[in-house]
């Protein structure tokens, strides 16, 4: 629940429930919009057979800190969790139908982020 904002510092007071107690946070405007239970989790395929988690996160880093890579089974699939809103939607921005490894591979955000966001 906002309380008031923005202070002089551009912050706006915040109520949040946290462990059965009322917790009051000062959070700048961009953190205002709840992160989806995800994570900022981004969806990479087709995934060839010789492309590794590292392969995709060095990919992606360029645009945003890489907080998790995890290739599905089987195959085919990768998701990737940006520690940041801006770095996963500069990855999806920027790379939403790229080479890597020879394989021409598209990103989109995942069904639970579209959900929750």
């Amino acid at each position: 629940i906002v309380i008031e904002g923005p202070n002089d510092k551009g912050r706006w007071e915040v109520q949040v429930d946290y462990q059965c107690e009322t917790k009051t946070l000062s959070l700048l405007e961009s953190n205002l919009q709840p992160k989806p239970s995800c994570g900022w989790e981004l969806v990479i395929a087709p995934i060839g057979l010789g492309i590794k988690e590292t392969d995709v996160s060095q990919a992606l880093t360029p645009h945003g800190r890489v907080r998790h890579v995890k290739m599905t089974n089987p195959p085919g699939v990768c998701l990737v969790e940006m520690a940041l809103k801006e770095g996963a939607e500069a990855a999806f921005n920027n790379l939403r139908h790229f080479e890597l490894k020879g394989t021409q591979v598209s990103v989109d955000w995942s069904t639970m982020a579209k959900t929750e966001m």
